[in-house]
């Protein structure tokens, strides 16, 4: 059992940004990617989807960049799941270069039963969790640190646009995918702005599920600490809450 899975990662063309460096969607994606392939490795990816109807389903994801990669470049990738909660789990990621830390993330799950919508005790269906805890006890974890909150309403914010989920953010769980909601987000702000403001942590709650066809509205509202963004379904409840500094 592979307990902390590692892989070199090549920051490819589809991953980067106008300025040819990885593009904050893009270190999403590749943190994705890399939990996507871990998962699979331990059995409980799509095989446990199949086979027991179990989804696990992002409840929050932050990312600290300290120094963003240029295309072409070669990177380690890691990945590590931390002790669970019930039906809570955090998985870890670092991305390095030659042994310099260029970027880290948390990602807080649930695991749920797609058919039940019940939630589901990790240890139930992965009893193996309990020695992954206990091998990385003297682990460092990545942003340790609690997160801030972000607050729901933006009555007060300016509205930024629209977004209509396309046939192409969806994922197998059916929903729009977590990095798609984020693809959407940045795709408000010109590339201009992104430069100017050089956002190096990311912060995105995730609070409802989107589906092919629902018109989103964004708002946003900026402070001296960070820029704050929501995407607000036609109710009026907010589907994610994000947090750029």
């Amino acid at each position: 059992m592979e307990t902390i899975f590692q892989k070199d990662i090549y920051i490819g063309m589809m991953a980067c940004d106008n300025t040819s460096h990885l593009s904050i969607h893009g270190a999403f994606g590749l943190f994705m990617d890399l939990a996507t392939e871990h998962a699979e490795g331990l059995g409980i990816g799509t095989k446990l989807t199949r086979e027991q109807a179990i989804f696990w389903v992002t409840a929050r994801t932050r990312v600290h960049l300290y120094h963003r990669p240029a295309m072409d470049e070669l990177l380690q990738g890691e990945t590590f799941m931390g002790p669970p909660r019930g039906p809570k789990a955090a998985r870890y990621y670092r991305l390095m270069k030659d042994g310099e830390l260029l970027a880290e993330a948390k990602t807080d799950f649930v695991a749920t039963n797609i058919r039940t919508h019940q939630l589901v005790k990790v240890t139930d269906f992965f009893p193996q969790q309990e020695e992954i805890t206990r091998s990385l006890a003297d682990q460092a974890l990545p942003l340790p640190e609690a997160a801030p909150r972000i607050s729901p309403d933006f009555s007060e914010g300016e509205e930024k646009g629209t977004y209509t989920v396309r046939s192409t953010d969806i994922d197998l769980g059916g929903h729009m995918n977590n990095v798609a909601y984020l693809r959407a987000i940045m795709g408000l702000f010109s590339c201009r702005e992104i430069e100017d403001m050089a956002w190096s942590d990311i912060d995105i709650a995730y609070r409802k599920p989107c589906f092919e066809g629902e018109v989103l509205t964004a708002r946003v509202r900026r402070s001296e600490e960070a820029t704050e963004l929501g995407l607000f379904k036609s109710t009026g409840e907010a589907a994610v809450l994000v947090r750029l500094t």
